[in-house]
């Protein structure tokens, strides 16, 4: 319990500055979303990646996989960097095009390649999030999170993606980046 208690508090104390003390958002970036279980439910989580220095970019959980979820995702990046990218690398999803085209943001299709470094995180994503839920299973929502709304029932989880993001993007060394971490890698090479 001490754990879970340590992530949540460090979560919800890194959650507000997380991607604001991140860096600059770059040219290129590579986004894509994968469902996740909270308790009985499923949402969409949508991430962005720098792919030179393997950063996280941006992360937002939403209830549904459509256009106006790809939209507000994409906007909510432009609105903390204060710029858009010139490309976006996504797979095929439909809801990509409408959105980055309202955006007049260009979209790149591609299989495989370049579009691994997000799937690879959404893989390190899940196994720590399984672990993590075998030892603090989230509980069914009652009949008083139901009323509370989203972001009652779902602090905890955006806490936790918080810490995780964290954690990846500034203590946890890649062997690709040389040992360097994402963060450590884009401040000393690509600055």
């Amino acid at each position: 319990m001490a754990v879970w208690k340590w992530v949540q508090k460090f979560g919800n104390n890194v959650k507000d500055t997380l991607f604001s003390k991140n860096g600059s958002l770059p040219n290129v970036i590579v986004a894509d979303e994968t469902c996740i279980q909270v308790g009985n439910r499923y949402y969409y989580l949508y991430a962005a990646i720098c792919p030179y220095s393997k950063r996280i970019i941006y992360f937002d959980p939403y209830p549904m996989r459509n256009y106006l979820a790809t939209l507000t995702f994409f906007k909510k990046i432009i609105k903390l960097y204060g710029k858009k990218p010139d490309v976006v690398i996504v797979d095929g999803g439909p809801w990509y095009r409408q959105a980055l085209n309202q955006l007049k943001i260009r979209r790149q299709v591609v299989c495989g390649s370049i579009r691994n470094y997000i799937e690879r995180w959404f893989e390190t994503l899940k196994d720590k999030l399984r672990n993590f839920d075998v030892y603090f299973p989230h509980k069914k929502p009652g009949v008083l999170d139901i009323y509370r709304g989203k972001e009652e029932n779902f602090k905890h989880v955006i806490n936790w993606l918080s810490t995780f993001v964290y954690y990846y993007n500034r203590i946890r060394g890649h062997m690709s980046l040389g040992g360097k971490t994402p963060f450590n890698y884009y401040q000393e090479v690509l600055c």
